[in-house]
């Protein structure tokens, strides 16, 4: 899944979503944070990244609003695979969610109603601890 080279755009890209992992962000919002960095980026460039970085499955769309598609980062797309994902409706924060009894509602939906869940994109929204 990883690109063969990294521009210097792609890692300017980059290392501001490693810096807020669980921002939901559009590629208007980042490309507005980019500029307000001073980083030397084009607004096509950063769509195009956001594609490509889609594409790849770093990055996992989750809604669409006036700003337009918003996505999460995924650090390592092959691990985010394999479970579900939490999004606070208020703040964003997005939460990989990796424990035992979520296996087991997997395998009663899948046994039980036969439905096979995608967990690539399997995000529950609500609200987190600190926005209640």
């Amino acid at each position: 899944m990883r690109s063969k080279y990294v521009t210097k755009q792609r890692k300017i890209i980059l290392d501001y979503l490693n810096e807020n992992p669980h921002k939901t962000i559009s590629a208007k919002t980042l490309y507005e944070e980019l500029i307000r960095r001073n980083c030397k980026i084009g607004k096509a460039t950063v769509y195009r990244h956001i594609q490509a970085l889609s594409s790849e499955g770093y990055l996992q769309h989750v809604s669409n609003d006036s700003e337009g598609e918003k996505y999460n980062y995924i650090k390592d797309p092959c691990e985010c695979n394999n479970h579900w994902h939490l999004k606070c409706v208020k703040c964003g924060e997005f939460i990989h969610l990796d424990c035992g009894i979520t296996s087991d509602f997997y395998n009663h939906v899948r046994d039980g109603h036969n439905f096979l869940i995608d967990l690539s994109s399997s995000v529950l929204s609500g609200t987190c601890d600190k926005c209640r």
